[in-house]
């Protein structure tokens, strides 16, 4: 028995009921007709079990944090139950949705100096586009111009953008194969130093970089892919390929 003006520390270890989560996801509003995550910010100790309504559907486990669902086309609530060893709540969102935009129509168009341009067709009827080469996102502003013009040799598809950022790509049988010799290769400056050299095809390449005089300032040798080189000379350069081929070399200015 402990004596008297002595002291008995104990831990007790504390529960309430759940504090009811916030449902959320992006974007939002979700796109009509797409698969989208929605969460809550889960606490240790604590089960989560989905609900829906309406045309949405639940892709697999209705149960944790994180739930994976297929977005109908009209608004529904989503339901959450907390759960832990106090108790359990219930919580509610309505999401209205968001119409996806038309899908893009492509078409190849002309030829701006010998490279081809692809356009869309009937850009007018959504935000913006975004075009893909080979299922890969072409970067940059040239990725969303409209019409682009092709500078390497690939399958091109393009999206169309809402003003909400649903996209809808073009159906892959719509899509445009561009295989031409002088597209096998492309040139660019990096920086001041460094210029940038992408060989699509599948073995090594001999390269020389030449000025517009004809003179030869370097001379290397290309693997598949993207190749950075070290050029730190200013100008406009001619960048000379050789391989097996119709032409017996490529040359694309940089």
């Amino acid at each position: 028995m402990p004596g008297e003006g002595n002291e008995i520390s104990l831990y007790i270890d504390a529960w309430d009921v759940p504090v009811t989560p916030s449902i959320l996801s992006d974007p939002v509003p979700p796109c009509a007709n797409t698969l989208q995550e929605f969460y809550v910010q889960g606490m240790p100790g604590t089960g989560y079990v989905w609900e829906t309504q309406n045309d949405w559907v639940i892709q697999g486990d209705s149960e944790g944090d994180t739930v994976l669902i297929a977005v109908g086309d009209a608004q529904s609530f989503l339901f959450v139950n907390s759960s832990n060893k106090c108790g359990s709540n219930r919580t509610n969102r309505l999401f209205l949705t968001a119409p996806l935009p038309a899908e893009p129509q492509m078409a190849r168009v002309g030829e701006t100096n010998g490279y081809p341009e692809l356009r869309v067709t009937n850009s007018a009827e959504f935000e913006s586009i975004q075009w893909y080469r080979d299922d890969i996102m072409v970067p940059g502003s040239n990725g969303r111009s409209n019409p682009l013009v092709v500078n390497l040799n690939g399958f091109y598809t393009v999206e169309s953008v809402s003003d909400k950022g649903c996209r809808v790509l073009i159906d892959a049988n719509r899509g445009i194969d561009i295989n031409l010799d002088q597209l096998e290769f492309l040139a660019y400056r990096l920086d001041k130093n460094n210029v940038a050299i992408v060989n699509t095809s599948t073995r090594n390449r001999d390269f020389q970089i030449i000025d517009l005089s004809g003179k030869v300032r370097l001379a290397g040798i290309l693997e598949p892919g993207y190749n950075e080189v070290f050029y730190p000379y200013v100008g406009v350069y001619l960048l000379r390929v050789n391989w097996e081929g119709k032409v017996g070399n490529s040359k694309v200015l940089f």
